[in-house]
């Protein structure tokens, strides 16, 4: 059954299994930066929140944060990320972010103002990302930025957004903390929530396996795959589903080969990885060529077909992971409306980009997001500035390029997530496209 047509159904509010988020605090040992923590509130004020209207408490916000763009003067939005290292794949998200304010600046950009994005090297770098952040607002005057990478990262710079009342947008990170407008309301995440991805793994494989399934899960000894281990563990309480085999790794593994001779040993029915990046590539190709061909469910981090499945081979045959929109490789998409949009659009502003590549559309997806709800902050009283920025932002229901059919984005109080659903998908190789398994979740608030 083909993507376009497998999802026309799927939407806010429709029949899905609703994942509240909420889960323990993530505390992370960030003394050197004097940041605040997930489980601290803003230091600019928080939220309230009154039938899912967010009202943000901007008294203790700089007087700048009030003041209109003067005329003629740049949006500049900045972004601190991996362009080098181990992380800089997800550099591939700046050519769709160029890609679509090219396309709007072309058309006279946003209440007359051109939008740039002012990109910053971290090489996932805590330290590094502090000191980009600190010149991003500070020297750079940032109106908000986009797409900043990391957990440890994007907890660390929080306290710097919230004390200047910059706007922290859709950062790449599940920490729960990110989906809360009452505590961090300067703060927004372009992740499906880790603990929906959790649900939606222990769902599939405990309808899998009725009888009980038995589960190795491969760990990254990181704050990301701490936190994906927790979420899965989460998902499968009250289910016939059990981990036999827990394998760590840290972040210099160049190969998965004793951690799934380990895992094998126990016989699963199933392998979970809680792992990012090149270390999901490792566990597949370690375990098929083992001869295990049971289930493997990779995080929606390794989603993207280009950079993950198809460098896999045949290896990726029925390979899982949770999407929340269409995958620009796959060519049973191609033909709906948004997706040749997006596909002329990366041809006419950004050529150099493989457009198939999902870190691409997802950098062209949330910069439209971001330019919608910039076009209603400009309309609002007072005009272009970044407290009316962070009003519409909470006050979101629109659709986006490359959303599933009949998929709308809302972020408000009562639906804090950007991206709050999600479809779990086996990858066909024969098609080079996904089939559902009839797994979908929404995440929700508690």
């Amino acid at each position: 059954m083909p993507i376009s047509s497998s999802f026309s159904n799927t939407r806010r509010g429709a029949s899905r299994r609703r994942i509240s988020y909420f889960a323990a605090p993530v505390v992370l040992g960030l003394a050197l930066t004097g940041c605040s923590t997930s489980g601290t509130q803003a230091t600019s004020g928080g939220g309230e929140i009154t039938a899912g209207k967010v009202t943000i408490d901007t008294t203790k916000c700089p007087a700048g944060a009030s003041e209109s763009l003067s005329t003629g003067a740049d949006i500049v939005i900045g972004t601190s990320l991996a362009q080098s290292g181990s992380g800089a794949s997800s550099a591939l998200s700046l050519g769709g972010i160029n890609a679509y304010f090219d396309k709007i600046n072309a058309d006279g950009g946003v209440d007359g103002h051109k939008v740039t994005l002012n990109a910053k090297d971290d090489a996932l770098d805590p330290a590094r990302a502090v000191a980009n952040v600190k010149a991003l607002i500070e020297q750079d005057n940032v109106f908000a930025t986009i797409f900043q990478l990391g957990t440890p990262q994007n907890l660390a710079t929080r306290q710097m957004y919230e004390t200047n009342c910059v706007p922290q947008l859709y950062a790449s990170t599940g920490d729960h903390s990110f989906y809360d407008p009452a505590n961090h309301p300067w703060s927004t995440s372009s992740f499906l929530p880790y603990d929906a991805w959790g649900e939606a793994t222990a769902e599939f494989i405990d309808k899998k396996f009725p009888s009980g399934a038995k589960v190795a899960e491969l760990v990254w000894n990181s704050d990301t795959g701490n936190a994906l281990d927790e979420a899965f563990t989460r998902g499968i309480e009250g289910t016939s589903v059990e981990i036999v085999a827990s394998q760590s790794h840290d972040s210099t593994a160049v190969s998965m080969s004793n951690q799934v001779t380990e895992m094998l040993a126990k016989s699963p029915d199933a392998i979970v990885a809680a792992t990012s990046g090149a270390f999901c590539n490792q566990l597949v190709s370690a375990a098929r060529r083992a001869g295990f061909g049971g289930p493997i469910v990779v995080p929606p981090s390794c989603r993207d077909t280009t950079q993950f499945f198809e460098p896999l081979g045949e290896l990726a045959d029925g390979l899982l992971t949770v999407r929340s929109s269409l995958d620009p490789a796959d060519p049973t998409a191609a033909t709906e409306p948004s997706m040749r949009e997006y596909l002329e659009a990366m041809q006419k502003y950004q050529p150099s980009y493989d457009p198939r590549s999902t870190y691409v559309a997802d950098g062209y997806r949330f910069a439209a997001l971001l330019v919608e709800q910039l076009q209603r902050a400009a309309s609002a009283e007072g005009g272009l500035n970044r407290i009316n920025l962070i009003n519409a932002v909470w006050s979101t229901d629109t659709v986006l390029p490359l959303n599933f059919p009949d998929s709308r984005t809302v972020i408000n109080g009562d639906v804090p997530f950007p991206v709050g659903d999600g479809s779990m998908l086996a990858y066909d190789t024969s098609t080079k496209s996904w089939e559902p398994t009839g797994v979908d979740v929404t995440a929700s608030a508690p």
